[in-house]
């Protein structure tokens, strides 16, 4: 079976840390400020965006999430190609999602969203996963 994963870094890893490894790997790479979307943040959330990076063969754009300066959510963009065989993957190695609508299916204990609009692939911290499945349900109904 193919991997999905994203071999980015660790959840809890610092900015400066996932700056440095993704430096090499991306052909653009920026930070921004968020507003605090997270409950988890209390000083500040920002963001890292990497143009270029390589997921799966293919060049992708990836957002990183960092609240507080702890890396909680991946989003890798631009999987409509492999959609399908993302979907298949991670039905053979988790079973059913326990949400699944038009728009996305969720698998909260290993914290992993696949969406169709806009097509990602998201990965989320343990510290996120319960406020981030309520974001995902509220996208559409099963």
């Amino acid at each position: 079976m193919d991997s999905i994963d994203h071999s980015i870094g660790s959840f809890g890893d610092n900015t400066e840390t996932i700056r440095n490894r993704l430096q090499a790997c991306c052909d653009e790479l920026s930070e921004r400020q968020l507003p605090m979307l997270l409950s988890v943040t209390k000083e500040a959330q920002t963001q890292l965006e990497c143009d270029g990076f390589l997921y799966r063969g293919r060049r992708r754009f990836v957002e990183l999430m960092f609240s507080d300066d702890r890396l909680d959510i991946v989003h890798i963009m631009g999987t409509e190609p492999d959609h399908d065989e993302l979907q298949e993957i991670l039905q053979q190695a988790y079973g059913e999602p326990s949400f699944r609508s038009s728009q996305a299916i969720y698998y909260p204990l290993q914290g992993i969203s696949l969406r169709t609009q806009p097509f990602e692939i998201s990965f989320v911290s343990e510290r996120v996963r319960e406020e981030y499945g309520q974001y995902i349900r509220s996208l559409g109904s099963p």
